[in-house]
């Protein structure tokens, strides 16, 4: 078989493995509920919502800049096989075209499925969320041109560089599920000001992981070589390693997700392939200079209608996923790293997924022995700093910003989020809602428009329309939708039984009607 992984490929596998953009149509409203807190813990308080509960949704991103979509047929017809009446995908490689310059390659392949989550408002202050969360990703990054051709196009192709050195490349696809307890708080000192904080705490089970990350490699690709399994063949463009520092492992992706189980004991103890701890930080500040307008009394004690959304406007600052996924099961794990050198690479010979026999093949290939297998890594949660501002333009009308960074090393062995900026206006009512993003995804590198709408407890939508509707060759695509059931604060259902500004006697009321009697009687009205 050709050793070339052809980036096709990577982008077909992002169907079974995938981390969350950021549901950039949705995360923004003030009627998201639990789907704020993933961006910022602290957009828990002061929801409009008493009670919501996240019955489920799903957001699938892919983005790369190595290559540009052209098929006849758009990237979700191609995952769901629905190419043609006979379900059978047509490939030809000329659809994908090369985006051709000197800059380092990447691949993004992101998932994000939220299971059942409820959010509780205690009080007007403090706000309770449980979550739970299955995500996975894809993160080709930081590789080189010349390797990145060679994946691309195989030894063979008469445009590939002969020689190189000094090249890198980061491959890193993780799946992981979590459950996330949140709390919120406003703790401001005035009305026109409020300053709220929040913070989640995730407790993370690892399904499954595989890495390789090779740095300082140098290559040569030479001819007549002879054939290790049959030394009367030889042959030609075969890729030479002169030097290679690598580190790779896995987690066993097949039975890592067939003993997944929600038993409390997996989740205590040591049975899973992996566990650990995540953690999100954030803090927000509103300015409502106009608080007042919202304002009632209850028996002479001051409210705030809490079914609206009193700020001029909100900025808000987060740290999101900070922590890691200890994989040290040995029934799962393998890990391996070495510096090798004079290392031919034959095609015959590498065998590619599943996982553990794709690291045979590099053992092999590279001249390492299974002695040296580690049994454990520490994987990356994709630690992130975001930002963010929401303008009321007027009622109902918004501008929504956001800034997110990734804070995990080109290197680092993990999930990463890819980092990004977007602005979304939207309008938004308490049953219908509709956003239109315009973003910089996939670090800054894919110019997106997408759509999102709302309708009740039902949410769907996209951040790359491009991609999703197949428009001026795409360099990804993402789709997401959702249900829920909103349950709204209410106000009091009479204003004359709530809405007064004094308390007054019930006899007073009596003797005015009477009063009222007595000069309509006597012609005196």
């Amino acid at each position: 078989m050709n050793i070339r992984f052809p980036i096709y490929f990577f982008i077909l596998i992002c169907n079974f493995y995938a981390n969350s953009q950021q549901y950039l149509g949705i995360v923004g409203s003030n009627y998201a509920g639990t789907n704020s807190i993933y961006a910022n813990p602290a957009n828990a308080v002061g929801s409009v919502h008493k009670i919501y509960i996240n019955l489920a949704s799903a957001d699938l991103f892919l983005g790369n800049n190595a290559v540009k979509w052209d098929a006849p047929y758009s990237f979700v017809k191609m995952l769901s096989g629905g190419v043609n009446k006979s379900k059978k995908v047509i490939w030809r490689s000329r659809y994908l075209v090369p985006v051709e310059n000197d800059r380092e390659k990447n691949l993004n392949g992101l998932v994000d499925v939220r299971g059942p989550s409820v959010l509780y408002s205690i009080d007007t202050k403090q706000t309770l969320a449980i979550t739970s969360r299955g995500r996975g990703g894809l993160s080709f990054t930081n590789v080189s041109p010349e390797i990145a051709k060679l994946i691309q196009y195989g030894p063979r192709n008469p445009t590939i560089i002969r020689s190189a050195q000094d090249l890198n490349m980061s491959l890193n696809m993780n799946a992981f599920a979590e459950i996330g307890l949140t709390y919120g708080k406003d703790i401001s000192m005035n009305l026109e000001e409020s300053i709220k904080v929040g913070v989640t705490i995730k407790r993370i089970i690892g399904l499954t992981n595989f890495h390789m990350i090779a740095k300082e490699a140098d290559y040569q690709l030479v001819d007549n070589v002879q054939n290790p399994l049959d030394p009367t063949t030889y042959f030609d463009d075969v890729l030479y390693l002169q030097k290679v520092n690598a580190k790779y492992g896995n987690s066993d992706e097949d039975t890592g997700l067939e003993d997944f189980s929600f038993r409390p004991g997996y989740w205590a103890g040591k049975a899973s392939p992996g566990r650990g701890f995540g953690l999100d930080l954030g803090v927000s500040y509103e300015y409502r200079p106009e608080i007042h307008k919202y304002s009632y009394k209850v028996k002479g004690v001051q409210h705030y209608d809490e079914t609206k959304t009193k700020y001029a406007y909100k900025v808000g600052v987060s740290l999101i996923d900070i922590g890691r996924v200890r994989f040290d099961n040995p029934t799962y794990v393998s890990n391996f790293q070495t510096v090798s050198d004079n290392r031919y690479v034959f095609d015959n010979q590498m065998k590619l997924f599943p996982n553990s026999r794709l690291i045979r093949s590099v053992n092999n290939t590279l001249g390492v022995s299974e002695t040296s297998d580690a049994n454990s890594f520490t994987s990356n949660l994709p630690t992130t700093f975001q930002t963010y501002i929401d303008y009321k333009v007027k009622d109902n009308v918004y501008v929504y910003g956001t800034w997110v960074q990734n804070l995990n090393g080109e290197n680092s062995l993990g999930m990463r989020m890819p980092s990004l900026i977007s602005i979304v206006p939207r309008y938004e009512s308490k049953w219908i809602e509709v956003a239109i993003p315009v973003s910089l995804l996939n670090d800054y590198q894919l110019l997106t428009i997408g759509l999102s709408t709302r309708l009740g407890p039902v949410f769907i939508g996209s951040d790359n329309l491009q991609g999703l509707l197949n428009i001026g060759k795409p360099r990804g695509m993402d789709i997401y939708a959702g249900v829920n059931i909103p349950i709204y604060y209410k106000l009091p259902k009479s204003a004359t039984n709530c809405y007064y500004d004094e308390p007054n006697s019930r006899f007073s009321k009596i003797f005015k009607k009477k009063n009222k009697k007595t000069k309509k009687n006597r012609g005196e009205i």
